[in-house]
């Protein structure tokens, strides 16, 4: 069993090398439990909790009072294609202004109505409506 000079020296820098990956991971594994929180000032990610836990204080806020402004109002209306899946191809159309709706039966009297004509019998009464 004759050991050369060379290894023992890599003998030896392993086993420091060892070491030291031994101590860091250990110094590691504390400075994250938080037990270098004395020397740091910083106790780690697991104990990073708040000392008062107190709800913050509400204060009230005073709003001066506003003139509270009326919404406006679209002044005209407005007729899309809104198509109602009831097999009834005359009121596919609807038309709004605002909050208020309106759904015409536009060509009643036609057997057969495509998009084209409804499109072009709803810019007519949207015309009529907005006068």
């Amino acid at each position: 069993m004759s050991n050369s000079v060379g290894e023992k020296i890599i003998e030896t820098i392993g086993s420091l090398a060892v070491l030291a990956l031994s101590l860091g991971i250990l110094g590691g594994t504390l400075w994250f439990l938080g037990f270098f929180g004395m020397l740091s000032g910083y106790s780690g990610p697991l104990n990073n909790e708040i000392d008062d836990n107190t709800p913050p204080q509400w204060e009230e806020v005073v709003v001066e009072d506003q003139p509270e402004l009326p919404a406006p109002e679209p002044v005209y209306w407005t007729c899309y294609w809104d198509p109602t899946m009831n097999e009834n191809w005359h009121d596919d159309v609807a038309c709004s202004r605002g909050s208020e709706t309106t759904r015409p039966i536009l060509l009643p009297d036609w057997s057969f109505v495509t998009y084209d004509d409804m499109m072009r019998a709803a810019r007519e009464y949207e015309a009529d409506l907005n006068g």
